[in-house]
């Protein structure tokens, strides 16, 4: 990222600063900013950091969601059992993927993920090698120190959000900046076991499916992050998606046959 606030420039390649977020694709823009508030569009809690179009632009976002009592309070229907609680509503509004794909709809044509001024001493988290969405546009994590030069007044716009007032006209410009994101996505052969079952009409086909490996040895984005020895059969460590799918063909195997085929898929990969 190379910001030019004014007629300053600075250049940012430390780590520290800056890191792709795991959507990222790779891409090399340079245009102005704009300054977006959290990125969310929740017509629940009646909250639009977009009320116009940011075409052409670099959208700068606060990561995560307002405060909980920000906003309209959606009801929670009454439930005797206990199982279902009231929620703030914010639902996965403080999903990254969908603050990125949100910009991206809105125009944007890079975004730029910031921390919030409360969590500006906390690193940028790494790149997630263990993630495989993808927005076709740069998308990078920068430091709150990059975030206060590109829109000056960048705490006291992140606390009157938390404070409740929404954005209510354009995103405002900040500096421009160019946003250069080095990614490089391999493909490698996948292994997967099929079993077909023939069914009573075979012009139709149900699929059962689940992984018995995506994370291979653990390592980012499973429950052991460091990684080890140990192989993580299943969607992380415990095969219970494959189990399922061979009582299901053993069960269906045994009995009667079944209306239409019935194909049995085992993955590797997310």
């Amino acid at each position: 990222v190379v910001v030019l606030p004014g007629s300053g420039v600075i250049g940012v390649t430390d780590a520290a600063k800056v890191a792709p977020l795991f959507c990222a694709t790779a891409g090399d823009i340079a245009c102005e900013v704009a300054w977006c508030g959290y990125g969310i569009v929740n017509a629940s809690k009646g909250w639009n950091d977009f009320p116009e179009r940011i075409d052409g632009k670099v959208a700068l976002l606060v990561r995560g969601t307002p405060p909980d009592a920000i906003g309209t309070q959606p009801e929670t229907a009454p439930d005797a059992s206990g199982a279902v609680h009231a929620s703030a509503g914010w639902g996965n509004s403080g999903s990254l993927v969908l603050k990125v794909m949100t910009a991206k709809r809105q125009g944007a044509v890079a975004v730029l993920v910031a921390p919030h001024p409360s969590q500006k001493a906390e690193p940028l988290p790494g790149f997630d090698f263990g993630r495989a969405a993808q927005s076709v546009l740069p998308a990078l994590y920068v430091s709150h120190e990059l975030a206060a030069a590109l829109v000056p007044g960048y705490d006291a716009a992140s606390s009157a959000l938390d404070a409740g007032a929404p954005l209510t006209q354009a995103p405002r410009p900040a500096a421009s900046a160019r946003v250069v994101a080095n990614v490089v996505r391999e493909r490698g052969p996948a292994t997967n076991v099929l079993g077909l079952l023939r069914g009573a009409d075979s012009s139709r086909c149900i699929v059962i499916g689940a992984h018995y490996d995506h994370l291979g040895h653990g390592g980012e984005g499973s429950l052991d992050p460091q990684g080890g020895a140990q192989i993580h059969n299943g969607a992380d460590d415990n095969a219970s998606g494959t189990a399922v799918v061979r009582e299901v063909a053993r069960a269906l195997a045994a009995g009667p046959k079944p209306g239409c085929d019935v194909l049995f898929a085992l993955w590797s990969g997310e």
